[in-house]
């Protein structure tokens, strides 16, 4: 279709301004129309495809759908959205009402399938021909469907009534992004599978009263209710360290369910991950563990209450459980029934802390039935009358710490037989508590003011060598925009040449055509790099000043060659406050960001790629900044194929020689993925890496430290994992963090000119897929807290190595858990054997380990006899 359409600005109520690429209109869509708006909308969608990638925009107005819409790559369907749940805040919005796949099912073609770096944003999903009385099967009204080449996004939308939500799999899929998602499916909420890199899911609720309180419909009630009663709101299947972040519920039969992928038999095929703030409210079961991966779960913060149906539960431990579970700071209750039942045959361990549970219960059942599984209990409170925890045949061990039990109650009974296998410790503990733990995610920034200063584009499938150099062309733009008052600055889909540094002036945005998190092998606007070849200290590629910003696009420098890498200096600096990168690929960047300097404000969410000497680096930031949702892999460099950038992968073969290479250079030659100085306030979201020297670096400058908190940092396949020296005056925290590390050690913290770092480590897993770490933890300094730690393997490389190495200053090791795993042998994980779990070395002047638990032996050494560790209720399984 030859059409010639100029971009333009539009205002959604739920984002900043947006640039759009077409229109469904100008190809003959019809709002309020009862004629199948398909063929439309996909030509509009096909065509944005066409010209490199962009978004499309559904102006507000109900729409039909006879048939199904499929989402290219590089492309994103955008519409008018408001958020059900905020009251009074409501408008025209862009409603889809959707009669195609009646009756065929989950296995039915979905009616939008979002492609790779493509997106779904701003629209009410409706489907009139359902009825909760004669309910009807449909395929899921969402499929993220990247195929293995990553960020498929949906984003801002209501649900009304689907049968099914949002699938991500069954087929391989990578880092999807699923967030502000509102609606009332009937059968299942979010079903996760075959997610071999990190999924995020985000701001999700799913209740009766999005169906219910919609205009266009009259429901009864208890028929939903009933019909919901047999739903699933979240299903994780096999999945690699899943983000979830305030998921919410209510009235469904499951919350969340943690299942084995069912089409695989394989050892690795369960989810891991971590949750935080989850709120289930009405559930027959709150969260049911089935089967998770050897690393485990860690769910952190909020309630978990079961339905008044007799035999609900919040918590179900399954039979066949065989992993590790850890659930920090939830309310848990339930009226009817046990809170948490732990059936007999599971193995494994799962521990509870500083959890509240909450029964109301007339009677003097137990509030915890433990009949499998390894249970530890550190720091948690019951208001049951009789008996609050229940020991019964089957169990494997359990130990009880610090918890807080009504005067009147029976705190534990055991069945015959259990008595020796549970400790009970009454000694009050100095447990960590999550300094904030309402997280100040901050908002997006935006540019001083929504006016377009568009750029030409480059004649599609030139040769990059024949490229003109469009900096002083950019430039200009961005200084214009600056004198005018500010604006966006628009480069068009496809290629770029940049030959001298850029710098985006105050109150202006230099924008491309991606809205939603991307990948490098995606189309889409990319600014090719030939800037400072060769020399590193150079002027920065481009420079954001006070108040200016960067939002979608890829950066690639052409002529840097995996087999010879060539230095070039930082791709952006931060030279002023409030300034922002938002999704923005950095495929193949030597230096990636540099906010070393008078950078307060910052606000960096959903950049993504593979640097090759130093990753992103913050300080000299005297008030919050947010580093949020960034993901840094080595395949946003050799995943390329078929993209036609300079010195990509060709093919399979090449595929495979690269990555090898490449792996081998990261773990030589990139210094650290996170690198911090001094800070104030700053919030680290969700951050993740893989393959790097470092993967956290908390450099330290004299007299100045980090003040912050980490909430949900994985750091895998790195040498060494965190390396800390020191913080500010209030104690580090670190919430859900993760380390994989490939070969040295989980962490080194340190001190420096004397100054002991406070560090804090809640609900976190060590460990090392297929491989086991020469070193542990290890410890030279500071004061160190860790509590509801799981490590899956200790450092034994020497006899003086262990899982945690206290070889000065003071240890608090809490409720943690060391699964002594070995690398893969056969269709199983082998075992370490004869391994240290805790060492107390001769420099340490105090440490605290209770309510700890190991594989077979739980094995703790103190090398001074003068400085003898409180060690109580540390148990074997």
């Amino acid at each position: 279709m030859n059409k010639a359409i100029t971009p333009f600005i539009e205002h959604p109520a739920y984002t900043g301004p947006i640039v759009v690429s077409a229109s469904v209109l100008e190809f003959g869509a019809a709002p309020n129309s009862q004629a199948d708006q398909t063929r439309c909308f996909q030509d509009a969608l096909d065509w944005t495809a066409l010209q490199g990638g962009g978004v499309v925009w559904a102006p507000a107005g109900k729409y039909r759908f006879d048939g199904c819409l499929k989402v290219p790559s590089g492309v994103t369907l955008m519409g008018q959205w408001y958020d059900p749940n905020t009251p009074g805040k409501t408008g025209a919005a862009t409603v889809y009402h959707v009669y195609a796949g009646k009756g065929l099912g989950p296995n039915g073609g979905s009616f939008i399938e979002v492609g790779a770096s493509g997106g779904i944003a701003g629209a009410i999903i409706f489907y009139p021909e359902q009825n909760e009385c004669s309910p009807v099967p449909y395929p899921p009204a969402v499929k993220l469907a990247d195929r293995g080449r990553s960020f498929a996004t949906a984003r801002r939308l209501t649900l009304v009534n689907p049968w099914e939500a949002i699938h991500a799999g069954p087929e391989g899929n990578e880092l999807h992004t699923i967030e502000h998602i509102y609606g009332t499916p009937l059968a299942r909420g979010i079903l996760v599978n075959k997610t071999t890199d990190i999924g995020r899911i985000q701001h999700v609720r799913f209740s009766p009263y999005y169906w219910l309180r919609y205009a266009d419909t009259s429901v009864d009630e208890q028929a939903l209710l009933k019909l919901l009663g047999n739903a699933v709101g979240l299903e994780l299947q096999r999945t690699d360290w899943e983000y979830v972040y305030r998921f919410e519920c209510e009235d469904y039969g499951i919350g969340i369910r943690f299942e084995r992928d069912p089409g695989s038999t394989d050892i690795t095929d369960g989810p891991n991950g971590q949750l935080y703030d989850i709120r289930i409210d009405r559930a027959r079961i709150g969260l049911q563990f089935r089967h998770l991966n050897t690393i485990g779960m860690c769910v952190t913060r909020g309630r978990v209450h079961a339905s008044p149906v007799p035999g609900s539960l919040a918590v179900e431990i399954a039979a066949d459980f065989d992993s590790v579970a850890q659930l920090f700071d939830l309310s848990l209750a339930s009226s009817e029934t046990a809170i948490v039942s732990i059936r007999q045959g599971a193995g494994g361990s799962v521990s509870f802390q500083s959890c509240d549970f909450q029964s109301s219960r007339s009677d003097y059942a137990a509030a915890l039935e433990a009949a499998g599984a390894a249970v530890l209990l550190s720091g948690c409170s019951f208001n049951n009358k009789g008996t609050s925890i229940e020991c019964l045949e089957g169990l494997i061990a359990a130990s009880i710490a610090g918890c807080r039990f009504p005067s009147d109650s029976i705190p534990v009974r055991c069945e015959q037989g259990t008595e020796s296998r549970v400790m009970l410790d009454t000694a009050p503990r100095d447990f960590v508590e999550i300094r904030e733990p309402e997280p100040d995610l901050g908002t997006q920034p935006q540019p001083r003011r929504s006016v377009l200063y568009p750029l030409p584009g480059s004649p599609v499938g030139i040769d990059w060598t024949q490229l003109r150099d469009k900096a002083h062309l950019i430039q200009a733009a961005l200084e214009a925009a600056a004198r005018e008052g500010g604006g966006i600055v628009y480069l068009p889909p496809g290629p770029h040449l940049v030959a001298s540094p850029l710098v985006i002036p105050e109150g202006v945005e230099l924008r491309g055509s991606y809205h939603v998190p991307h990948h490098t092998n995606a189309p889409g606007t990319t600014l090719y790099i030939v800037h400072g070849e060769g020399d590193p200290d150079s002027a920065p590629s481009i420079t954001l000043m006070d108040r200016a910003g960067i939002r979608g696009l890829n950066i690639w420098y052409p002529r840097q060659r995996m087999e010879a890498v060539t230095p070039y200096p930082w791709t952006i600096r931060l030279a002023g406050e409030e300034t922002w990168i938002i999704e923005v690929s950095l495929g193949n960047s030597y230096k990636g960001i540099d906010a070393w300097s008078g950078t307060g404000g910052h606000y960096i969410e959903f950049v993504t790629g593979c640097m090759l000497k130093e990753g992103i680096r913050v300080s000299g930031s005297e008030r919050r900044g947010w580093l949020k949702n960034i993901h840094l892999n080595p395949h946003m460099y050799f995943r390329t194929i078929g993209t036609g950038l300079p010195n990509s992968t060709i093919d399979q073969a090449d595929e495979a020689v690269k990555f090898s290479l490449l792996l081998a250079w990261l773990d030589r030659e990139l210094e650290y993925a996170f690198r911090f100085g001094k800070t104030k306030d700053e919030v680290v979201f969700n951050c993740f890496s893989y393959r790097s020297r470092l993967g956290l670096d908390i450099a330290g400058l004299p007299g100045e430290g980090f003040d912050g908190t980490f909430y949900g940092l994985g750091c895998d396949g790195t040498v060494s994992g965190f390396r800390i020296v020191h913080t500010g005056d209030r104690e580090l925290q670190f919430i859900n963090a993760g380390i994989d590390i490939v070969y040295q050690d989980y962490m080194q913290i340190q001190e420096m000119d004397g100054i002991p770092a406070k560090i804090a480590f809640m609900n976190s897993v060590f460990g090392g897929y297929n491989l086991n770490p020469r070193r542990g933890a290890v410890i030279d300094g500071g004061r160190v807290r860790m509590q509801q730690v799981h490590f899956r393997a200790n450092g034994a490389e020497e006899e003086s190595d262990a899982g945690v190495n206290l070889r000065s200053g003071r240890l608090s090791l809490y409720a943690s858990v060391f699964g002594h795993i070995g690398p893969i042998d056969g269709s199983r994980f082998s075992k370490q054997e004869r391994v240290t779990d805790v060492r107390i070395g001769a420099g340490a002047s105090q440490a605290e380990i209770v309510c700890n638990a190991a594989r077979d032996t739980f094995m703790l050494v103190s090398q001074d006899a003068d400085v003898l560790p409180v060690a109580v209720g540390n148990v074997s399984m």
